[in-house]
């Protein structure tokens, strides 16, 4: 309980310039991914696909809102990990 009163003082307290805003009570993690116009709530994925049959071998949930192009070498190293 003590948990939700304080992201409820947070979002009261938070003004339109503020970084780190809260966007959701019940998804805290919730994030703005400025796309341009119209904006897009939630987390970035990663997901790391073969080229010739399309099977998953890569999934992350990325923080922040990360450039695609830096996203590359967490991802190759997920997937040599995952395939060995």
């Amino acid at each position: 309980m003590g948990e939700l009163l304080a992201l409820s003082e947070r979002l009261l307290l938070q003004k339109r310039e503020d970084h780190n805003k809260l966007y959701s009570i019940h998804e805290p993690q919730v994030e703005c991914l400025a796309k341009g116009k119209p904006y897009e709530f939630g987390c970035k994925v990663s997901v790391s696909t073969t080229a010739r049959d399309n099977w998953m071998v890569g999934v992350m949930a990325l923080s922040g809102n990360t450039y695609d192009g830096h996203t590359l070498h967490s991802a190759l190293k997920q997937v040599k990990q995952l395939t060995g």
